[in-house]
């Protein structure tokens, strides 16, 4: 079965504009408290239920909601099919997102895990509370909003850990996450990248003392070493910015374990390109 279907391929670019346009909507019905914190989880699932007429599981971990939905056709290449999924997907992004504005919780993150029943495909929409209240309040552009948006795709053996791996996430873990989601749609939005990090595919390891660890399960030729760390440099760069978050540097590991590339700087990111 071929789990990477064309929803799947195009699933990210078409989410980016929907949740744009559904916290830009959720800005004229966002007033007061319509779910209190002490029912927030069974207020999410009843309301997605309601939605969609699906089952799901809403859990918190610390600042961070989870919300688990399991979708029949999710790696169906039906066309009927697909569009039922990015329905159901759209539902229960919305539901979340009205949710947590509408809440006097504390929750900061929300993590939403869409997988199929055989758990061979997981996809991930997390989103920071701090960005769509910037975009609801005019603090940040559309296109920002929309560069601050992270998705994660996970097959096979890794989809299950990564549907039952839930943690609280710390704001240095989303960064970490948002950069390597930013770099592995980069093929997507920019053809002359396109040949070069196609089939990267990057993945967050996780921050030790402030150094960012990736990992890839490609092959690199030295020739792109280079380019590479000077394309990953600039997107930490970015990110580190838009979330005064301090870096000290990367690595990314090869499959086998061994350095293919370390960048670490005597000061953070963000003062070294001060003193640039």
């Amino acid at each position: 079965m071929r789990i990477r279907t064309k929803l799947q391929a195009t699933i990210k670019i078409k989410f980016r504009f929907f949740l744009a346009f559904s916290v830009a909507f959720l800005s004229l019905s966002s007033c007061g408290v319509s779910y209190p914190k002490e029912s927030i989880t069974q207020s999410l699932e009843t309301l997605v239920k309601k939605e969609t007429g699906k089952n799901v599981k809403a859990s918190i971990i610390g600042r961070t909601l989870y919300l688990d939905m399991e979708l029949e056709n999710l790696t169906s290449s039906d066309q009927s099919s697909a569009k039922d999924v990015m329905k159901n997907i759209q539902a229960a992004a919305f539901a979340i997102t009205r949710v947590v504005l509408s809440s006097d919780s504390n929750i900061k993150y929300m993590i939403a895990n869409i997988y199929d029943p055989n758990r061979y495909l997981v996809f991930k929409i997390i989103q920071n509370l701090s960005d769509i209240k910037n975009y609801l309040y005019m603090r940040i552009s559309r296109d920002d909003y929309i560069s601050r948006n992270l998705y994660e795709m996970e097959t096979l053996q890794n989809a299950a850990k990564a549907i039952n791996s839930k943690k609280d996430i710390s704001d240095e873990e989303f960064v970490g996450r948002l950069i390597v989601s930013n770099i592995n749609s980069t093929p997507k939005t920019n053809p002359f990248f396109g040949t070069i990090l196609s089939s990267l595919n990057l993945r967050y390891v996780g921050i030790k003392s402030k150094i960012l660890v990736l990992a890839t399960n490609a092959h690199i030729e030295d020739n792109v070493k280079t380019l590479l760390e000077r394309f990953i440099h600039e997107k930490m760069l970015e990110f580190s910015k838009k979330y005064n978050l301090h870096f000290y540097g990367f690595e990314l590991f090869a499959a086998n374990g061994s350095l293919v590339i370390q960048k670490i700087y005597q000061k953070t990111i963000i003062q070294t390109q001060a003193d640039m």
